[in-house]
């Protein structure tokens, strides 16, 4: 409910309108009762001259309420339209400041699920069913004292209606609600399942999954069936209930209105308009039965949608942080004693390392080893559960997450471009660069040659993931967003792992370009390209196992050999340990900060 109390003051002049609208159409259809009642009573009296004035009167009627429902109409939808935006914005807002380890639990499916049906759910409810379920009961209760104006009695039978069908919906409501919400989650289970294959069309169809993910699909399509079923099964039994006893409490009033005029005690005019009111007293309530189910599916939604904006932003989950500035130039990033676990999973233990400013740091290490982890440290995504990461003395934790992310510039192994056009996805690297600059970027990244072929250069559509460009052409174009944001830290996840030798070239290039007089970390999957790294950094099981030049490490014939050879041994050249210490003579500057196991 706090989704729609805050939204419904923030559109509260909507609900002004819609409050004057609902006045009119219960004036309206009071009148309507009124119309037909002195119609009947003129005609069965033979007074001719009153037809006359009746049929003006509800000509007028029939303007005002034409008029009435095309304003309510209309203003309904903006409500809707309305409420769905902010509703969009809010949502879509808080998934962008939400921690890492929330995308890492939850599936990108469920969370479209609830930004997009249950928000359209949230919408219609503020926009129509709410509205119904304040004007149905003042529609009864006018329509109550007009009957009991009319004849007393006969308005009694109607109190059996209302009592009886609210009972109805307060045994049924809960249960709709839980239901309906079960059946959201189901639906946000199918739609993470369908974005998926969707996302993987290669895969499935190279390895032949559609028999295996077609019976999937059609156990989660009858999971999602069942639950929808079960919502049904529980409105309907809310509705033929509300419908039993409204008609039952109309008849028996029809009934009774009908001996009333045989004894003379009601003309026959006072029951046609009986009629009518008894109508607009039924009504409500038995279509309460389905708008309050309406109503329970909406909050179902709402607490799929609280759940996410309830969800701390980034910055608000961080514990004692001092304002401070960096200057862009602190480049100097070291760990002390830096430990990370995934739940119960050790990932790092006491890392301890030093990234030289200007420097060219590799890290290697077996796969699982905590790389890709350590990444994520660095760019502030987790929090180390010991230990502290600095910039030049000063402690992340004194940082804003903008402060330390813009130290940093990526280039990952598998480049992520948006839907959209190659200059939108260059300047996501700094959307207020220049022309000059964007084009620029693009040279050096070795990019510019190919965008000029496509007929629309720049302003050319990259598609879905920019499924219309090769690997090569889109790792050119995230180092071009790399090489605009200029960051004083650049961080590549082996940029080249993935390419074929020409391509591979193209970016080394373009990389080489990108790292000139720059702090570089780099991930490194091809030990042939880190050789030349000012130092490279062995993890092995979560620990700095060595560190030093490559030559260094060759002969120290520890976990950096062991990972060299392997990799030589997958091209069928091992080197001669012999030669190489002939080659390498003495070396010099080792560290070895872990047991080696030879």
């Amino acid at each position: 409910m706090t989704i729609f109390k805050g939204l419904i003051r923030k559109y509260w002049y909507f609900y002004v309108i819609l409050g004057v609208y609902m006045l009119i159409e219960i004036g309206s259809n009071l009148s309507i009762a009124w119309l037909f009642g002195e119609l009947t009573e003129t005609a069965v009296g033979g007074e001719m001259s009153k037809f006359t004035p009746l049929i003006l009167a509800g000509a007028v009627l029939i303007l005002v309420i034409g008029l009435n429902q095309f304003a309510g109409g209309f203003v309904k939808a903006k409500v809707s339209a309305n409420v769905q935006d902010e509703l969009r914005k809010q949502t879509f807002g808080t998934m962008l400041q939400l921690p890492q380890d929330y995308y890492d639990k939850h599936h990108t499916g469920d969370l479209l699920s609830r930004i997009t049906t249950d928000n359209k759910t949230i919408g219609n409810a503020l926009g129509h069913t709410l509205i119904e379920l304040v004007k149905n009961p003042i529609m009864a209760v006018a329509s109550f004292i007009y009957l009991a104006i009319i004849e007393w009695r006969l308005a009694l039978i109607s109190l059996i209606i209302g009592p009886a069908i609210l009972l109805c919906g307060l045994m049924l409501g809960k249960t709709i609600r839980h239901q309906s919400n079960e059946a959201q989650q189901k639906w946000g289970t199918m739609t993470s399942f369908i974005q998926d294959v969707s996302g993987a069309s290669i895969i499935f169809k190279v390895f032949r999954l559609e028999a295996i993910f077609g019976r999937k699909f059609k156990q989660q399509s009858a999971v999602v069936r069942e639950q929808e079923t079960k919502v049904g099964l529980t409105s309907s039994i809310l509705q033929s209930l509300s419908n039993l006893i409204g008609l039952s409490a109309f008849i028996m009033a029809i009934t009774y209105g009908a001996y009333m005029v045989t004894q003379n005690t009601i003309t026959i005019g006072s029951l046609m308009a009986f009629v009518q009111l008894m109508n607009y007293v039924i009504m409500p309530f038995t279509t309460f039965a389905a708008t309050w189910g309406e109503m329970q599916v909406s909050l179902g939604a709402a607490d799929r949608i609280q759940e996410v904006l309830r969800e701390a932003p980034e910055e608000e989950i961080r514990s004692e942080r001092k304002e401070r500035t960096t200057t862009g130039k602190e480049t100097q990033v070291s760990l002390e004693q830096v430990s990370f676990s995934y739940s119960d999973n050790k990932v790092l233990e006491k890392i301890s390392l030093e990234i030289e400013q200007g420097k060219f740091t590799a890290i290697v290490g077996t796969s699982g080893s905590g790389k890709s982890t350590l990444f994520r440290l660095l760019l502030g995504l987790y929090k180390p559960n010991g230990g502290e990461i600095l910039v030049s003395g000063c402690s992340y934790s004194e940082l804003t997450y903008e402060e330390i992310r813009n130290l940093y510039a990526l280039v990952p192994q598998e480049p992520y471009l948006f839907a959209g056009t190659i200059r939108e996805n260059i300047l996501y690297g700094r959307e207020d660069a220049t022309e000059q600059e964007l084009i620029q970027a693009a040279v050096h990244a070795n990019a510019y040659s190919f965008i000029q072929q496509f007929p629309e250069g720049l302003d050319s559509q990259v598609g879905e993931r920019g499924s219309q460009l090769s690997g090569g052409q889109r790792q050119r174009i995230a180092i071009a967003r790399a090489i605009l944001k200029n960051a004083p830290i650049l961080l590549l996840d082996e940029a080249t792992a993935s390419l074929d030798n020409e391509s591979e070239q193209l970016v080394q290039d373009a990389l080489r370009q990108l790292m000139n007089d720059r702090t570089t970390v780099a991930i490194a999957h091809r030990l042939s390209t880190i050789q030349h790294a000012d130092k490279i950094i062995v993890i092995h099981e979560g620990k700095v196992a060595e560190s030093g030049r490559h030559e260094d490490l060759m002969l120290l014939q520890g976990h950096y050999y062991e990972l060299y050879r392997a990799k030589l041994d997958e091209e069928g050249l091992i080197p001669n340990q012999t030669e190489v210490t002939n080659v390498l003579g003495e070396a010099s500057g080792i560290t070895k900060t872990a047991p080696i196991a030879n």
